[in-house]
């Protein structure tokens, strides 16, 4: 943990951490409280999210600049955040679960089952 966190401080501080939905997040209280973060996710995941941690706020009171917003993405079942970077004259999306194409991969069954191997193509 201590060569991530030294990786993550060379990157710059960290304003907020973001929770994409309630099933993602495993270290993001010992995350926030070694690192002095507020927890953040998406609104319409919110009362799971307070169940599992303390929730400073939702994405939607994030403050948006020129370059990072992050979002919830409209159509997704939890709110799946998306970030939007925009740098050097292009966009990068940084997605968590709203976005997963796993064909080709060589995936254990019951993850086939529960629906996470991507669709044919």
């Amino acid at each position: 943990m201590e060569e991530t966190l030294a990786e993550i401080a060379a990157w710059g501080r960290p304003a907020v951490l973001v929770v994409p939905h309630d099933l993602h997040g495993i270290d993001a209280a010992p995350f926030a409280r070694r690192l002095g973060l507020a927890i953040h996710g998406p609104a319409k995941n919110e009362a799971k999210l307070r169940a599992r941690w303390d929730l400073a706020g939702t994405l939607d009171a994030l403050p948006v600049d020129g370059t990072v917003a992050i979002e919830s993405l409209d159509g997704t079942r939890k709110g799946e955040a998306v970030a939007i970077v925009r740098s050097g004259g292009g966009v990068s999306l940084v997605f968590a679960d709203a976005y997963q194409d796993a064909r080709g991969t060589k995936m254990p069954l019951a993850m086939r089952l529960l629906g996470f191997g991507g669709g044919g193509a």
